[in-house]
């Protein structure tokens, strides 16, 4: 078996360095490769993912407009059995987390819980548990990625192409989706984005 972990970023190449950290340190019994989609960063993401000899993909737009392209652009290179979709700000914290979340039964796709801080200083939960699982840490089969076209590209809000792959695995594809129970995962704190910044740009673009 081979993992693809994909990866689509834009500015947080900080962040990336720590994500893609967490990744090496791994020791999964299987081969895997990690591909790096940047999408129009204009800080040192490149030079980041040489140093960790990532495969590396760069997407030339004169706007943001969402995640979906370069997400896809990631899932078309990926020559795993399974692909492993992660955030460019979220490492793995669980000596195994590859290895767990690539170990899925047949007819189902797979995510870790993410953990972060909050103001208070405690750990919590993010986005992941309540109902199915987000693309923060998910395992999906290759095969299934490709019979659902990957991320609807029409979508540019934030998770939104995220919220309809899901849609797409399991009503059209039969999957079931499956929480692992640890964490697995933990998020880096950062600035969020204002509400609608990536639909606006694209607006101000066209």
């Amino acid at each position: 078996m081979k993992c693809s972990v994909v990866i689509a970023t834009y500015n947080k190449a900080w962040a990336l360095k720590r994500v893609l950290e967490s990744i090496r340190s791994q020791k999964p019994p299987f081969e895997y490769e990690i591909i790096v989609v940047n999408d129009g960063s204009s800080d040192d993401t490149e030079q980041v993912c040489e140093f960790y000899s990532t495969e590396y993909a760069y997407l030339h737009r004169p706007y943001f407009c969402g995640p979906a392209a370069a997400k896809n652009v990631g899932y078309r290179k990926a020559k795993g059995d399974i692909i492993l979709c992660m955030n460019d700000d979220v490492m793995l914290m669980a000596d195994d987390a590859m290895q767990r979340l690539c170990d899925m039964k047949p007819k189902t796709y797979q995510a870790g819980h993410v953990d972060e801080i909050a103001q208070n200083g405690e750990w919590h939960a993010i986005g992941i548990g309540k109902q199915m699982p987000l693309f923060f840490l998910t395992a999906v089969p290759r095969k299934h990625m490709y019979a659902v076209g990957g991320c609807d590209e029409r979508f540019t809000m934030l998770n939104y192409e995220d919220n309809f792959l899901m849609y797409c695995l399991v009503n059209g594809r039969g999957l079931q989706p499956e929480m692992i129970p640890e964490y697995l995962g933990r998020h880096i704190p950062h600035e969020r984005p204002p509400e609608h910044w990536a639909g606006d740009r694209f607006e101000q673009a066209g």
